[in-house]
This record gives structure tokens, sequence and C-alpha cells, in this order.
């Protein structure tokens, strides 16, 4: 029987050193072989060939779609200045997956607020009393302190100077819905805060799902709305509203939508003073995206002079007003509110410990305020420094809380209660909260220690949440 030449064992020989690399097809030529060995060794040769180039095709392909995937999920400081549109069909479904997402922790904390509420009246009423209160005293229990003043604003508008303290878009707002709340604009502020804090909490998961990951974001927002002032995200207060328009015009700017990003900052310059502190935020992200350099601006760089523009639209009234363009700053003495020294407030409370009675309405307030102080402060000091500080490409987090967090601690408090308000203040640094998500996060040995200390933070935290909550239902000094 006779063996075809492919199969003789001198031709397989030639076939493995063809495919090793050490013979080429123009060196057959110079091998004797049978002209069928030939011809099939031919074959074998074009057939790796071809197999190879296919192969590299593809690793290519691979390698190119990765490094697209790294570029939208971490743009390099050069990046261009102009976003592409995204699909509308596939940014609603990221939003409703988002919103999703940020319902659960949203609900667990109206939950607690509502039970909270209910539980409220027994610190008012006598032991074993008869008195039935109606069902509104519940929602009234949320009328105390700046939320009168707002309903007042919404009312009748700015009729004293010193009310220009509260600047004006949530107030409006509230005179806008009260036809749709039976006339009450307290219940119309309450209806804008809830529905404005569910909408804060989806953008701020959506943020931090796409730049760090969905489990530190869902860690995050639960972290943040059991901290213990985290209530006046439901009262009627601004601070719903603003959180919600600062965090969209942070989003707008990690997605390089400028004009957009400089709306948002424009409503939230009309909500809160702290507001104007978006424009350095603005000309940082701007920055980082045009690697610095002059020459790279556009003209969507003239989108960072919206921001101002809320501030001086309001300056402008207080001047047709009331004389005083500066009128809400001068209002701060009614509270005994200074500019001062950032830190000097935190210093002068702990000073407030050795000369003062520990059971005292002073001393406990100065223990609660300074305690949250402290915590905020800790956790803007670790995202530059430390094991779990932010890298440079996500540094604006660390700028946003780092801005809100000293404009919180400029204003001085004078008298027994130096932090007085400075818990709800500090709620503005809320992106603050990414570095207690890391750390828990962190399974290295070194932190197990802190790590597990922090483990408790969820039950500390929602022991002073409703200890502030009720001192706030029942009309004691919670502002």
């Amino acid at each position: 029987m006779t063996t075809h030449g492919l199969y003789r064992p001198s031709v397989r020989l030639l076939v493995v050193l063809a495919r090793q690399g050490g013979l080429a097809p123009s060196l057959l030529s110079s091998v004797t072989l049978s002209s069928s060995s030939r011809f099939y060794l031919l074959v074998i040769l074009v057939y790796d060939q071809v197999v190879i180039s296919r192969r590299n095709a593809m690793r290519q392909s691979s390698s190119s779609d990765e490094s697209s995937a790294i570029n939208v999920a971490a743009p390099s400081p050069a990046r261009a200045l102009s976003p592409t549109a995204p699909d509308r069909a596939t940014e609603l479904q990221r939003w409703l997956r988002a919103l999703r997402a940020a319902l659960p922790v949203y609900l667990l904390s109206r939950t607690l607020f509502a039970l909270l509420s209910y539980l409220a009246p027994l610190f008012m009423l006598p032991n074993f009393s008869s008195l039935v209160l109606p069902l509104s005293s519940l929602v009234h229990s949320w009328h105390h302190w700046d939320a009168a003043h707002y309903t007042t604003i919404a009312q009748t508008g700015y009729t004293q100077w010193w009310q220009t303290a509260f600047f004006p878009l949530f107030p409006l707002l509230e005179h806008l819905g009260a036809p749709l709340t039976l006339g009450s604009p307290h219940v119309a502020g309450l209806v804008i805060a809830n529905l404005a804090g569910l909408a804060m909490l989806t953008v701020f998961y959506r943020l931090l799902a796409e730049d760090f990951s969905a489990a530190l974001a869902r860690r995050t927002l639960l972290y943040f709305v059991l901290f213990p002032s985290a209530f006046f995200l439901a009262a009627a207060y601004p601070e719903s509203l603003f959180l919600l328009w600062s965090l969209l015009c942070f989003y707008g700017l990690r997605h390089q939508r400028w004009w957009l990003a400089g709306l948002y900052g424009l409503l939230a310059a009309l909500t809160r003073p702290a507001g104007l502190l978006l424009v350095v935020l603005f000309v940082y992200e701007y920055g980082s995206r045009c690697g610095w350099q002059l020459l790279r601006l556009r003209l969507s760089a003239l989108a960072a002079g919206l921001i101002p523009l809320g501030t001086v639209l309001f300056a402008l009234y207080r001047l047709l007003r009331f004389g005083d363009p500066l009128a809400f700053s001068h209002a701060q003495a009614c509270w005994n509110r200074y500019l001062d020294l950032p830190g000097l407030s935190v210093l002068q409370t702990m000073l407030s410990f050795f000369h003062a009675h520990l059971v005292s309405f002073d001393a406990i307030h100065n223990a609660f305020d300074l305690i949250c102080v402290l915590f905020i402060a800790l956790l803007v000091t670790l995202c530059w420094v430390g094991p779990w500080r932010l890298p440079a490409e996500r540094r604006g987090y660390a700028l946003y809380a780092l801005l809100f967090c000293v404009f919180g601690l400029l204003w001085l408090t004078r008298g027994g209660a130096p932090l007085n308000a400075f818990p709800r203040y500090l709620l503005e640094a809320a992106p603050a909260f990414v570095v207690l998500g890391l750390l828990m996060e962190d399974t290295s040995e070194h932190w197990s220690r802190l790590r597990s200390v922090l483990g408790y933070y969820p039950i500390y935290a929602t022991a002073l949440l409703s200890f502030a909550l009720l001192q706030f239902l029942t009309g004691r000094w919670m502002v």
C-alpha cells in the first residue's frame, strides 16, 4: 500500500519547522520533495498565514474596544471639550436604573421620618391624656424655624430687609405650588423638598456608579441619608433642592455639557448663597479637560458666567427693593453670624467644654454639633490625604466637598453655640461620603480595626438622626 507524500516523516518535519518560523515558503524551492508533497506543504503554509492574520485582527479590534471603554469611564485631562450626543433611549434607561437603585434608600429614610413623626406627639401629650390631635398636626410638626420663614416669604414676599438671608427660588416654588396643595405653601414646600430629595439621590447615584461602582454608590447613599442632620432633606428647607441643582451641575461638568451645567449652577445660586462656589468647580473641570491651555478654550467656557448670574440677579433685586445689594450678608448679623477664619468656630466649641456645665442646653447642643462637624471634616480631609484619597481623575469630588465644607465653616455664630446649624450646612459637602464608602470597601488587614469601628456608623448615625428629628418635630431648637 502506497503512502501519500503528506504523511511522510520528512514532510511532517518540514510542516513543524514552517509553523515554528524555522522555514519560509520561499525556501521550499531548495528542498527536495515530490511535486505532490510540495503542493500540500504550500497549502498548509498559506492556511496558517490566513489564520494568524485573522487572529491578529481580532486582537487589535478587542484592544481598541477596551481602550474606548476606558476613555469613557475615565476621560483624560486633554479629552475633547465637545461631548458626543448620547442615545436618548439608552440615556433614559440609565436614569431609570439609577432611580430604581436610589429608591430603596429614599424609602428607608422616609419610612423612618414618618414613623418618628407619628411617635413625636407622645413627647408633648401628658401621660394617659385623652386629648386627640388632628392628623394635620403631623404635617404641622414639620413647620418650625427656617421652614416658617420660607412660608412667610412665599405668602407675602420680601417685606423686611433681613428676610433676604433666605434666597428666593425655594419660596418662589412654594408660592407657585401652593394652589396645588389647598393653598398651603408649607405643604407645597414639603412636596418640593421630598421630590427634589428623590431626584437628588438619583443624580448622586448616577454620578457615583459611573465614576466608581454601583455597590459603592448604594453604600454612599445609605451613609448620607443616615447622617444626623439628613432629616432637613425632607423638611420644607431648600437643602434637597440646592443639592439637586449642585449635583446636576457637577454631573454636567463631568460629562462636558457646559451650558447645561451653567444653567443648573444658576439655579443653585438662586437657591442658596453657596451656589456661587460652583464657579470654582466649573473652572477646575473645564481646565482639566482642556489641559489648562488657553488656546484650547472654546465658546462653551462662557457658560461659567451663568452661575454668578443667579447671585447678581438677587443682588439687583435687593438693591431695587431695599437699597442694599449685600442685604443677605448683612442680615446674618440678625442671627449673630459673622465671617471669620474657618475652623475658629470648632476651636471655640472645644474650649467651651472647659468652662461650662456638661449637662446643660449649650453643652449638649455643642457636643452634637461638634460630632457632626468633625466627622464631615474628617471625611473631607481623607478625600485629599491618606490611603483613600481620591485619584487625580476623581479630584473634582474632593474639591466639591472641600469648597462647601470650608464655606460652611466660615460663618461663626457668636454666643453659646458657635457651630449652630453647621451640621445642616455641611450636608452640601455630600461627595465627602464617598470616602466612607471606599473605607468600608477596603479589605486590607491593616485597616481592619478602623473598619470594624466605622462599621457601626449606621447604628450611631440613626440614633443621632432620630434624636435630632424628634427635637425638631417637638419644636426644640434644631436648625
